[in-house]
């Protein structure tokens, strides 16, 4: 029941905005359709891992988890299938923005506290 809820459509504007930025970010990694057999591993993937974290208390992004799926998906199909320069980017910006949003964070609260 769980995984089937991960399949289904969202009725919120959010959620529509939400798959269309995942549909659109995704199509940049590899070509796929969510109808389609790997586009349903893609899906079963992803909810598999958000339980499994959710379950062993580990703090996950969904985003992670879905550009994941999507690569390895691509990968395990077809290894030239994946775009790895566009994949190679997303993960640099996941390691460059932890530590950018750590040094703004600070920077404003150090701003609050001189002006504050």
């Amino acid at each position: 029941a769980v995984l089937g809820s991960a399949h289904l459509p969202s009725d919120d504007r959010a959620g529509y905005a939400g798959r269309r930025l995942a549909h659109r970010a995704h199509r940049g990694i590899e070509d796929y359709s969510d109808d389609s057999g790997p586009g349903l591993l893609r899906l079963n993937c992803r909810a598999i891992m958000l339980i499994a974290a959710t379950f062993l208390g580990i703090p996950v992004s969904t985003t992670h988890t879905v550009t994941g799926s999507v690569v390895g998906v691509g990968a395990a199909r077809k290894v030239s299938a994946v775009r790895w320069n566009v994949a190679s980017n997303i993960v640099a910006a996941w390691i460059v923005t932890l530590p950018a949003s750590g040094m703004m964070a600070a920077l404003c609260y150090l701003l609050s506290k001189a002006f504050g």
